[in-house]
């Protein structure tokens, strides 16, 4: 069957009216429905990208009022593509999918395993403090078994971290609010500021507003925070990113609870492997002239001879070091860059994150332990985090020994083979485990077969080149530069390449910064070949999104 393989994406709770079958995601800080209508993101506070679609009626019918005429060829098959495609070829366009594997979904990863059981929806992710979870922290296990309480020794900066995310900053220099709404102070304040300088600015000893909380860090606390953030996760990986890449996630939403893939049927909700969000739309798309070619590589070209393929337009979506492979430095004929001086620098300079990750499939030992078993294992070692997962099945669970970000993921690059790493995470679970109340805690974690061990490091991901997009102080101009080029098909701008992936919207590594592009690039290519259906024209990017608001 498939097994959600917990990747670099979680999601917010929307619904994804392009999918041709209704999907649901699941699992974030709010029901932003439930409260009222949906709001903008962050970055782009003027914009419902599902309105548009709504707006459009059923998802069988194109945004344009006729059939248009283009050829676009599309390079890369993960879900900004897939979804770009799907509504192109509605439109009349002659349209071709390259994918370099022999699958769709890009970075979407689910994994087989051998039992064939069918799904369940998995009600109660497993977050750290929902359910038992031991905190490791300067060789001390620290028990915790509710979120209404923090954990022992994190009150100051939970209390302030709280204080910020809700009150925002007021006091010795301007107010500034935390909120989706009044964000543009926020992130002209912080631009060029690491997470870690403005936390400093913020709570340090020598800070700039009234210290959220009421008390000042201490370097314990700065290290703590960074090593187990409030006891449920650390910041300290992404220290060095900047502080606005950091922040706009949270104020989003998107970094508050883990999340479970599921789909609808006839019997209800099933969680499903997550690659099927992409493969459901895709499958759709050759019944209506969609061309695929798989185990492809293609370089896009501008003008020249030989064995070469022409379109009216090109698009590229793969992760932003992977453009740099897709696309050739300057055209043939021209010999003028395809992109722009700022786009160039985006995808040579812009930063991608290292993870690594291992996953094993193991008995469920966790479903006949006393109540207080931990689920979930925190620490401050090189052991960042262990998640045990419920798939369905009544007697095997999936466990997340490692998620390794940065300088600890590109620690352990190294080690290759998954057996060894996982020798080496269970010496150190015995270690965080040691006086804890389960001691032989490492002893549950045995492999139910050999080949139930899983272990992916995103640098070396052949057609990644890493995990995911997430600016460096100063980079939020480089990450707008991508977002905003589809912009250049209404200008005189002669290049007829565009970027495309989540790697180039302000929220890289979730399905909704892969959505906000494509749709993007569908309302600029929409108007460059024809026009917009007039009924929902009003909600498209191309009407709604001018330069950016915050003037990167």
């Amino acid at each position: 069957m498939n097994v959600p393989f917990i990747s670099r994406l979680r999601y917010h709770l929307v619904e994804m009216e392009m999918l041709e079958r209704k999907v649901w995601v699941f699992g974030t800080l709010q029901d932003r429905r439930a409260k009222g209508p949906l709001s903008g993101w962050v970055d782009t506070p003027q914009i419902v990208y599902s309105a548009w679609n709504q707006a459009a009626g059923e998802t069988d019918r194109p945004l344009v009022p006729q059939r248009s005429n283009f050829s676009i060829p599309l390079v890369g098959g993960g879900i900004t593509n897939v979804v770009l495609a799907f509504n192109l070829v509605k439109a009349g366009g002659d349209v071709g999918l390259i994918e370099a594997t022999d699958d769709m979904g890009g970075c979407l990863r689910t994994i087989q395993t051998p039992d064939g059981f069918h799904y369940t929806f998995i009600q109660n992710f497993p977050d750290p403090g929902k359910v038992p979870t031991i905190v490791f922290c300067q060789e001390t296990p620290i028990s915790w078994i509710s979120q209404n309480v923090t954990v022992k020794g994190f009150e100051k900066v939970s209390n302030g971290w709280g204080s910020l995310i809700s009150k925002g900053l007021t006091g010795v220099s301007q107010s500034i609010t935390a909120s989706s709404r009044n964000s543009k102070s926020t992130s002209m304040s912080f631009g060029n500021d690491s997470f870690y300088t403005a936390l400093q600015r913020i709570f340090g000893e020598k800070h700039e507003w009234d210290v959220p909380g009421g008390q000042v860090w201490t370097e314990d606390d700065f290290e703590r925070f960074g090593t187990l953030g409030v006891g449920s996760g650390g910041f300290g990986a992404v220290y060095s990113a900047g502080f606005n890449s950091i922040f706009r996630l949270i104020v989003n939403g998107l970094e508050s609870d883990q999340a479970v893939f599921a789909k609808m049927t006839d019997d209800g909700l099933q969680a499903t492997g997550i690659r099927e969000l992409a493969n459901v739309k895709w499958q759709r798309a050759p019944d209506l002239g969609l061309k695929t070619k798989f185990d492809t590589v293609a370089k896009i070209t501008s003008g020249g001879g030989g064995d070469v393929d022409y379109y009216d337009l090109a698009v590229v979506g793969t992760s932003s070091r992977a453009m740099n492979f897709a696309l050739a430095d300057v055209s043939d004929t021209t010999n003028e860059p395809i992109m722009s001086s700022a786009v160039n620098r985006g995808i040579t300079d812009l930063h991608m994150t290292a993870s690594s990750k291992l996953f094993i499939r193991t008995k469920k030992f966790w479903s006949d332990q006393p109540a207080d078993f931990p689920r979930v294992i925190l620490s401050d070692t090189d052991l960042p985090q262990a998640y045990t997962l419920d798939y369905g099945h009544p007697d095997y669970g999936m466990v997340l020994l490692t998620y390794a970000w940065e300088d600890l993921s590109q620690t352990i690059l190294a080690i290759q083979d998954p057996h060894k790493l996982l020798s080496i995470l269970k010496e150190q679970i015995a270690r965080i485990m040691r006086d804890s109340s389960y001691p032989n805690y490492a002893d549950f974690l045995d492999p139910v077969t050999d080949d139930d061990v899983y272990l992916v490091h995103w640098p070396l991901d052949q057609y990644s080149y890493g995990a995911f997009s997430l600016g460096l102080p100063g980079q939020d101009k480089l990450i707008s530069s991508m977002f905003y080029d589809y912009q250049k098909l209404n200008d005189t701008s002669s290049s007829r390449v565009l970027i495309n992936s989540d790697c180039t919207s302000f929220l890289g590594g979730w399905v909704d910064g892969g959505l906000q592009p494509a749709h993007n690039s569908m309302a600029a290519i929409f108007e460059r070949f024809g026009s917009l259906n007039p009924v929902a024209a009003n909600f498209a990017p191309s009407a709604l999104l001018g330069a950016s608001p915050y003037q990167y």
